[in-house]
């Protein structure tokens, strides 16, 4: 990966050092962050990482895991199992489903953690919205587990081309994504660094 020249700060990403450009994201650009992270409590501050990398870098980050209230889900979780649990979960899922598509539709970009043994279903959706409606895509994928058809993709061929579609790309290391953001949606994203080799 080529840093851009004009470095001046690291951003502390777990027990990785990323090199963070002085150079900005277009100002107001409104970033959905996907991804299956906020699951598990171990997982949770990798995604707290990315959320503000990008908002070192001048985005806003539109964090999925926070469009409704965890009380709400916290206080479904807790009812006992029934019928009334069924229909409280109908409810907050519905919930859920509208904001996450509002949410995609106010956005210039996604930035998509596709780890695991197969890229979680909820981000695929998303993903596949946010192409169909050409909103660039970011792809993440750290996990070194074989999770696609054949080697010429890290993913799901039809994930991997949804994301190449929408101007995106797939990265897999976390140190190419302040040059990947750049790459798209910085103020000169025409002239952008080289990034990630995995598009």
């Amino acid at each position: 990966m080529k840093i851009d020249k004009l470095s001046t700060k690291f951003f502390i990403f777990g027990n990785l050092e990323i090199p963070v450009p002085a150079k900005k994201l277009v100002p107001g650009i409104k970033l959905y962050i996907a991804g299956p992270l906020g699951f598990a409590e171990a997982t949770r501050p990798f995604h707290q990482s990315i959320i503000k990398l990008v908002r070192i870098m001048g985005g806003e980050p539109i964090d999925a895991w926070a469009l409704t209230p965890k009380e709400e889900t916290d206080r479904v979780n807790k009812m006992s199992p029934g019928r009334r649990q069924e229909k409280a979960y109908k409810k907050v899922n519905e919930k859920i489903f509208k904001k996450s598509i509002r949410a995609l539709d106010e956005v210039m970009g996604v930035i998509a953690v596709l780890d695991g043994p197969d890229v979680d279903s909820g981000t695929a959706a998303e993903i596949g919205y946010a192409a169909g409606r050409l909103i660039p895509i970011i792809g993440y994928r750290g996990d070194f587990r074989i999770a696609s058809d054949n080697i010429g993709t890290p993913v799901n061929l039809m994930i991997a081309g949804f994301i190449h579609n929408s101007g995106g790309l797939i990265i897999r290391h976390i140190s190419d994504l302040p040059n990947a953001l750049l790459a798209i949606w910085g103020n000169n994203a025409n002239s952008a660094q080289t990034v990630g080799k995995a598009r």
